[in-house]
C-alpha cells in the first residue's frame, strides 16, 4: 500500500473502537510502514488517562488500549522531533493556525512527501493543513 503518518486521533481509533476503527485498522494492516511523532506515545497516554479521568472510558476500557497500544507501538516508525523539524513546526503553526502538536505531525509528514503518505487524521483543522501543503489525507 503506502507509508501512513498516523496523529493521535488516528493511533486513538487503533487502540479503542471509536468511529473510524475499521478504517485504521485497515490501514494498520496494509501499509507498508507506518509512522508517528515521537509526542505520539505521551499524547496517546495522556489521552487515554483524560477519558479515564472524565469518565468517558472505563479503567478497564482504558487498560484495554493501553495494552493494545503496547502490542503495536514498536511497530510504529518514529519521526524524531530535531531542532529542524521544530523549525519548520513552527511556520506551519503559524501559516495554518494549527497546535503545536499537530504541526509536528505535518512537519514529520511533509518529510516524508517523496514517498507520497497518507496521513490518518480525525482532525478537521490538521486534516485541512495537511491538504493544503498537498498531502493525502483520510477519511
Amino acid at each position: 500500500m503506502a507509508t501512513v503518518v498516523m496523529d493521535t486521533s488516528a493511533l486513538l481509533r487503533l487502540v479503542h473502537p471509536e468511529p473510524g476503527h475499521d478504517l485504521v485498522c485497515a490501514l494498520w494492516n496494509r501499509a507498508d510502514s507506518v509512522v508517528a511523532s515521537r509526542l505520539a506515545d505521551a499524547e496517546l497516554r495522556a489521552v487515554l488517562e483524560a477519558g479515564r479521568r472524565t469518565g468517558h472510558l472505563s479503567e478497564a476500557a482504558r487498560d484495554a488500549a493501553l495494552e493494545r497500544w503496547a502490542e503495536c507501538r514498536d511497530s510504529v516508525r518514529v519521526v524524531e522531533v530535531t531542532p529542524e523539524l521544530a523549525d519548520t513546526a513552527g511556520d506551519l503553526a503559524l501559516r495554518h493556525g494549527i497546535r503545536a502538536g499537530d504541526a509536528v505531525v505535518l512537519a514529520g509528514a511533509l518529510l516524508l512527501a517523496p514517498v507520497d503518505p497518507v496521513l490518518a487524521v480525525w482532525d478537521g483543522r490538521l486534516a485541512d493543513a495537511a491538504r493544503s501543503e498537498g498531502l493525502r489525507v483520510l477519511p
